[in-house]
């Protein structure tokens, strides 16, 4: 084993990638004290090695540096369009539970599905699984669509002060749509939120629209998978107060933003952590979704990009969608 591959194994970074942070977090490190403060590469060291707040400044430091990371919008459905043949796509959307210790008096507010005791990370992201908001801290025994729907994000949306792009033509098409974040079931089809069709005995057109829209969507999965592996905590439940938890998840997810910038040059085959596999091209089932939610314009525009992409424009982007969206189905009864 190298050096190099020993200062991963401790840090989960390389050396250049830890110097890169050093620079910036360093001007919110520096202490006056009669006592000589430890170095801030080493203080950053014993952060990243255990992502925990042995020196409480530390990881705000780093969200406060790191968090004006946000991907222009444009840019964001520019890389969906390119690399996940998804026009008019802003992110994908979704939540997961960070285990907890539970809190003190906290009855089941914490008390999630899976039984146990949580806080939710609700984020969005990008074509290349770097994330553009995130929502922490909400209790664990709200559902998906429950959090999304009391977050700052949705609430700015829905009164109209997020700076999005107007309504854009499809590729190769006179069909206008709204831009949208892609998520599952769990969340309410919205002028905003884009979901799959409900049911399992979908026609083609609607089984397509749902291979197309989960293949977006899994860019989140991944982010967190992603996130999961760099930062072993997310897999033990944590011992500290929700708010020390909420500012340690802050931090992992500016780290992690941070690691894929300077991956970006890098084959995905060459990094140490990667999402390429066969098994993200391939739909999950669709649990049923509550169709009484939906707005008559979000309708319409799931339509319309239904539509779209059996087109001869939208079955050329991706003419592998057939045969994946109909894996394991006979396609010629």
């Amino acid at each position: 084993m190298t050096d190099h591959e020993e200062f991963f194994s401790f840090t989960r970074v390389w050396p250049d990638q830890f110097d890169a942070l050093v620079e910036l977090v360093k001007p919110h490190l520096l202490k006056t004290s009669r006592r000589k403060p430890l170095e801030t590469e080493l203080r950053l060291a014993l952060t990243l090695s255990y992502v925990h707040c042995i020196l409480p400044r530390l990881p705000t430091s780093l969200y406060l540096k790191l968090s004006f990371r946000f991907q222009k919008w444009n840019r964001v459905a520019r890389g969906f369009l390119h690399k996940w043949q998804f026009p008019n796509c802003l992110g994908g959307l979704d939540g997961k539970h960070v285990m907890i210790k539970a809190p003190w008096s906290s009855g089941t507010q914490y008390y999630n599905y899976k039984k146990r005791f949580s806080i939710v990370l609700m984020a969005t992201c990008d074509a290349s699984y770097r994330f553009t908001w995130i929502d922490v801290g909400q209790y664990g025994s709200i559902s998906d669509g429950g959090v999304c729907g009391y977050s700052d994000l949705c609430s700015a949306l829905n009164a109209d002060q997020v700076d999005l792009p107007p309504p854009k033509k499809l590729p190769g098409s006179d069909r206008t749509t709204h831009f949208k974040f892609v998520g599952d079931a769990a969340f309410p089809l919205t002028k905003f939120t884009l979901t799959p069709y409900p049911g399992n005995n979908l026609d083609p057109a609607k089984r397509i629209f749902n291979y197309r829209l989960s293949r977006a969507r899994r860019c989140i999965e991944n982010a967190f998978g992603l996130l999961s592996s760099r930062f072993q905590i997310f897999h033990r439940t944590l011992a500290w107060h929700p708010s020390d938890v909420t500012s340690i998840v802050n931090a992992t997810v500016c780290l992690h933003n941070c690691i894929m910038d300077t991956e970006a040059a890098y084959l995905e085959e060459a990094r140490r952590y990667s999402a390429l596999s066969d098994w993200q091209r391939i739909p999950r089932e669709i649990r049923n979704a509550d169709v009484a939610r939906n707005s008559r314009l979000a309708v319409e525009e799931r339509d319309v990009l239904r539509d779209y992409f059996i087109s001869p424009t939208g079955n050329g982007q991706a003419p592998w969608q057939y045969n994946l969206a109909y894996r394991g189905h006979n396609i010629n009864r």
